[in-house]
């Protein structure tokens, strides 16, 4: 994950100082990767493949295990990437499902994800977390749903809808696209997989340049292990791209297939974000192809604030959106924070 820091972080499933993985930091400015958590037991385990993170709107990341914690069901953590401070959120139990799949979205301040078993019906649901007041609700039960949160993990398209893969479910029981709307909280099946053009989809969808949805099945087909399909939104026109062959191309790909090229803009500061009055920081957007720069505080557009820098001069949450020339299409970076909590320095 790329966070506003510039730096890149992920988590690792085994190894460590307990054996159960870590989480890591790689500042690909200077090639240094540090090893920045050891995960306990108490932290949560990863039984199986899974645990996205993702960094919040508080500039935190936010990141989920599927097993360990105090139920021995995973558990909900968050990791300051200021403080290098890390705090178990969440401890799962049935009540609250079992077997999250990770954390992959958001909507105002509120954090979205799948949960694999649990729950009223034992059959999974999907929980909101807000990062404001460190409440969790239940949202959406999978029972009756036709789909489950099992495999995927959901992506964010527009600002209430997330999208996602279920093993299971659809018309045919052989798998499902659907669509998860936070507002209504309402899901729909966009898509049923069958056999003839690949079944059992895998992983977690992606949002390409051309708006269309990008993912893989692994059964069925023509050597029966599965393609690469595309997905049309504004259409619903399935297609089923290629087959995935025992040598030419490999099987049975990672969690989420990943589009280069067309990526979100980072922000790099001039100096420290947090400063006394009177004092300021550059903000300079960088890592995207464009000419087109809006620049936000709070959430709001800055009137003017136009160019691929921006100095700061007031407290708030910075954030900067672009158009990328190459993908013609709007991308909007991960917030930064700036603190001003001192007076001014007396000369």
């Amino acid at each position: 994950m790329h966070a506003s820091n510039d730096k890149i972080y992920g988590i690792t499933r085994y190894g460590g100082l307990y054996g159960y993985g870590g989480i890591f930091e790689y500042d690909y400015n200077n090639g240094v990767y540090t090893k920045i958590h050891d995960f306990s037991a108490t932290d949560g385990i990863q039984s199986m493949p899974g645990g996205m993170i993702m960094e919040a709107s508080n500039g935190k990341i936010y990141g989920m295990r599927n097993g360990g914690g105090n139920y021995g069901l995973g558990t909900l953590y968050e990791f300051d990437i200021a403080t290098d401070s890390f705090v178990v959120k969440l401890h799962f139990n049935d009540t609250l499902g079992a077997e999250p799949l990770g954390v992959s979205a958001s909507f105002k301040g509120k954090l979205y994800a799948g949960i694999n078993g649990g729950g009223p019906s034992s059959q999974g649901l999907i929980i909101e977390y807000d990062i404001n007041t460190d409440s969790v609700i239940m949202k959406k039960d999978f029972n009756g749903t036709g789909v489950s949160a099992y495999n995927g993990t959901f992506i964010e398209v527009a600002p209430n809808k997330f999208y996602a893969l279920s093993i299971i479910g659809g018309q045919n029981n052989e798998g499902a696209l659907y669509e998860y709307d936070c507002i209504t909280n309402q899901i729909s099946i966009l898509y049923s997989f069958s056999a003839p053009t690949g079944c059992d989809p895998v992983g977690s969808l992606v949002y390409a340049s051309n708006g269309k949805l990008y993912g893989s099945t692994k059964t069925r087909n023509v050597y029966d292990i599965g393609g690469l399909f595309e997905f049309d939104l504004t259409t619903g026109l399935y297609t089923h791209k290629l087959d995935w062959e025992p040598i030419a191309t490999g099987w049975r790909p990672g969690l989420k297939i990943q589009e280069v090229g067309c990526i979100a803009p980072g922000i790099l500061a001039s100096g420290p974000v947090s400063f006394c009055q009177g004092d300021s920081v550059i903000l300079s957007a960088f890592g995207s192809n464009s000419n087109s720069f809006q620049w936000h505080r709070n959430g709001n557009p800055i009137a003017g604030a136009n160019s691929q820098n921006f100095t700061v001069k007031l407290p708030g949450k910075y954030s900067v959106s672009v158009t990328d020339t190459t993908c013609s299409l709007l991308f909007t970076s991960n917030p930064v924070r700036v603190r001003i909590p001192l007076p001014p320095t007396i000369r």
